[in-house]
């Protein structure tokens, strides 16, 4: 099992990946408006940053097809 989370600049989105599916996401706005409210508390573990891949590259089926992996 592959699994990531990646914070997409063109879509303004943290989005969680897993085996190469898009499974969940959170828009950038609701993600700083919350976590600063203290209601999403995991989700508090890093600031937003434009790009930032946390896990594995091979779970994000987009960056995949981009970098030329299966």
């Amino acid at each position: 099992m592959t699994a990531a989370v990646y914070d997409n600049p063109d879509t303004f989105c943290r989005e969680y990946w897993q085996d190469g599916r898009l499974m969940a996401f959170v828009s950038a706005n609701l993600l700083l408006k919350k976590v600063h409210e203290g209601r999403l508390p995991a989700l508090d573990g890093f600031a937003w940053r434009d790009g930032r891949l946390t896990g594995d590259f091979l779970a994000v089926a987009p960056l995949n097809s981009t970098l030329g992996h299966p």
